[in-house]
């Protein structure tokens, strides 16, 4: 299920440029962004969105579970890890509620 399917409005970007450009032109709620992309990397795209967007909450996905502890010093407010036996939806609507709850 995609989060269309869900009822959110998404907009896509190509790398983590093209990210920042989209966040400074829209009004953004949340950041969803992986770890490893073109241009800026997703901890970057989340620092920018910290010093520039402070209150567009983010969620920062990766394949690499050592990221997790980092993902919280970089500023994410929520990970998740790809992969592992949990559905994607399922995993998305978790992060979305504990933004919601904080």
């Amino acid at each position: 299920m995609s989060l269309t399917d869900m009822g959110h409005e998404v907009l896509e970007a190509a790398d983590g440029y093209e990210a920042t450009v989209a966040l400074q032109e829209n009004d953004v709620d949340i950041l969803l962004t992986d770890m490893q992309m073109p241009g800026l990397y997703g901890d970057e795209v989340i620092r920018w969105v910290k010093t520039n967007k402070p209150s567009i909450k983010t969620i920062l996905m990766s394949g690499h579970p050592r990221i997790k502890q980092y993902a919280a010093e970089c500023g994410a407010d929520v990970y998740i890890e790809k992969g592992g036996l949990t559905s994607w939806s399922e995993k998305i609507s978790k992060a979305l509620e504990k933004i919601m709850r904080a």
